[in-house]
């Protein structure tokens, strides 16, 4: 093991802080953890399902199996392991580990899936709120309010390796960029992924933090007007804007699986008008879109669930309130299974390594569960 990948230090705890949610004129103030995961919240589930021949960004899911090591302890049945680290609310898989950001401290985790254990403690500096994604050979961590910053870290070395000022959670991938939305100025940038310099700017609307790019365009998720905005790489233009998702919502979630764009708005909708269990299915080739109900969703709290929706593997999966992971087929929408998640807890989930990995930011543990099916 290299010197790079030793802990480093002991990691810090901070106390959860009292928030004002973006995109939420109504909601001032709330409890601490619920204003934290729907600041999280607001941004998109950019998973490494996405298979757009056009997006040179995560990669096929990483397929090795997971351990057959037998298990000890009072885990709950399907949890394979059970991994410390601090506030463990993002989760992200690819470049051969797993990667976790604490929420309560500047701490990105690399894990080995072969070990299960922490190999590197890296320093990025601030929070970490958004899924952690893996693209160019680095892992892209999202900050949160307090740190309006898209951070890129280098898998070689365990090393930021540069920082772009933006108020965005995850970036998408592709036309050999990096694209990032900025709920401040309701701007797109497109970057150079090894410079992080500024390609191009692209004005979409008022609330532009969610950005995934499929199907050979780059798709802006706007919270404020329950719009999807598509965009064409080549010319920097606004090709659709299509009605999705819930208009001032407190976040909106993008993903591609099954040659369709699924907009998810559960985090923070007003719960006069939403129960949590609607999602958007946008098919690219003519811009259409249909609503749909996720069956079987519950443990939802006033239209609030916790914890990012994801895609892979053909499936959609999404966290409840303080309980399990649910999939879906993708195509369908029928419900798959239900997976075990620390009811104390709250974060968000990734798939990969043939396993389920999910952050239990309150109980400051990653959960390895087995997958079914």
């Amino acid at each position: 093991m290299t010197p790079a990948m030793q802990k480093t230090r002991p990691v810090p705890r901070r106390r959860l802080q009292q928030a004002v949610l973006p995109g939420s004129r109504s909601l001032a103030k709330v409890a601490a953890v619920s204003a934290v995961v729907a600041i999280a919240a607001s941004g998109c589930g950019a998973g490494p399902a996405g298979r757009a021949s056009a997006t040179p960004t995560f990669g096929p899911v990483p397929a090795s199996s997971a351990p057959t090591a037998r298990v000890t302890g009072s885990l709950p049945k399907g949890v394979l392991a059970s991994i410390p680290v601090d506030s463990p609310m993002s989760v992200g898989v690819g470049l051969g580990s797993v990667w976790v950001g604490s929420h309560r401290g500047d701490w990105l985790y690399r894990v080995d899936p072969a070990t299960n254990k922490v190999i590197a403690t890296i320093d990025i500096g601030m929070n970490a709120c958004g899924p952690i994604v893996t693209a160019f050979g680095r892992v892209w961590v999202s900050g949160c309010d307090d740190d309006p910053e898209t951070v890129a870290v280098s898998a070689k070395t365990n090393q930021v390796a540069g920082k772009f000022p933006s108020y965005s959670l995850p970036p998408g991938f592709g036309a050999g960029s990096v694209w990032i939305g900025n709920y401040l100025d309701g701007k797109l940038y497109r970057l150079n992924p090894k410079t992080l310099a500024v390609q191009a700017k692209i004005r979409v609307g008022q609330s532009a933090p969610c950005v995934v790019f499929a199907h050979g365009s780059v798709w802006v998720g706007d919270s404020f007007n329950g719009t999807v905005h598509r965009i064409d790489p080549a010319t920097g233009k606004v090709i659709a804007t299509i009605p999705a998702g819930v208009a001032g919502a407190d976040g909106v979630m993008l993903m591609f699986a099954a040659g369709k764009l699924w907009v998810y708005s559960g985090f923070g909708v007003p719960p006069a008008s939403d129960r949590g269990n609607k999602v958007w299915r946008i098919d690219p080739r003519g811009n259409t879109v249909m609503q749909e109900i996720l069956p079987g969703l519950s443990h939802l709290s006033g239209g609030l669930s916790y914890g990012q929706p994801v895609t892979a593997i053909g499936s959609l999966w999404l966290r409840g309130t303080g309980t399990q992971v649910y999939r879906y087929q993708a195509r369908t929408l029928r419900l798959l299974h239900a997976y075990p998640a620390d009811q104390a807890a709250v974060g968000w989930t990734a798939i990969g390594f043939g396993s389920l990995w999910v952050g239990n930011m309150d109980t400051n543990t990653l959960w390895r569960d087995r997958l079914t099916g």
